[in-house]
């Protein structure tokens, strides 16, 4: 009787003649691409395509992880961080899966981001915010938070930080704010093919700033 052993391949390393650079994508099913066609089409998968080219190969590690919290895809992330060593890291200012959304806990979400951003500096790599996406059929008061984290992240930018406004490209800017009908896989809080596109256009000309400097 054969036994067999089945694993999951997280990654595979090529040796090649030139430097290739590394985005490592941080996060939970957002980061991951979940309701893409493939469910791990991501918009991290999408950019890094667009960036990479034959003088400058542009590798993309996907580390979302369906249903984690801010705590575990941070820790988790700091991990990775020492394992791959990558240029860039991209990740998002909080989970949707911390619960609940009250202003303590999102405030809490947002202190271990940045936490994760050190990390990654101290590591050599240039850290990317990205801001929150809405989650649709909440009330004013419970996007409330959400909406004080995508301000706080935009104001890190005078800081000299890195952040991808996905928030302004997918939802309709409403308070509450919902992700736009042409942008929602139908779930209310993934996107659609076109949504993950949407991002990965946001994300292009700050991952290519990162990757020049």
């Amino acid at each position: 009787m054969a036994e067999v052993i089945r694993c999951y391949v997280a990654g595979l390393e090529f040796l090649g003649p030139r430097m290739v650079q590394s985005v490592l994508c941080i996060g939970d099913s957002e980061t991951e691409g979940n309701m893409s066609t493939s469910g791990r089409r991501s918009w991290g998968h999408i950019v890094t395509a667009a960036l990479s080219t034959a003088n400058r190969p542009v590798s993309h590690i996907n580390a979302g992880w369906t249903a984690q919290t801010t705590q575990q895809f941070v820790d988790r992330g700091i991990q990775d961080i020492r394992r791959f060593l990558p240029s860039v890291v991209c990740f998002p200012g909080m989970s949707p899966n911390d619960f609940p959304t009250a202003m303590a806990v999102v405030q809490n979400g947002f202190e271990n981001c940045l936490r994760l951003a050190n990390a990654a500096r101290e590591a050599g790599a240039i850290p990317i915010f990205w801001t929150s996406f809405p989650t649709n059929g909440r009330t004013a008061a419970q996007d409330a938070p959400r909406q004080w984290l995508n301000a706080t992240l935009r104001g890190l930018r005078s800081n000299g930080w890195l952040v991808a406004d996905f928030d302004a490209a997918i939802s309709n800017g409403g308070n509450p704010a919902s992700i736009l009908p042409a942008f929602d896989s139908g779930d209310g809080l993934h996107l659609n093919d076109a949504g993950w596109n949407a991002c990965a256009a946001v994300m292009q000309p700050v991952l290519g700033q990162a990757l020049s400097l």
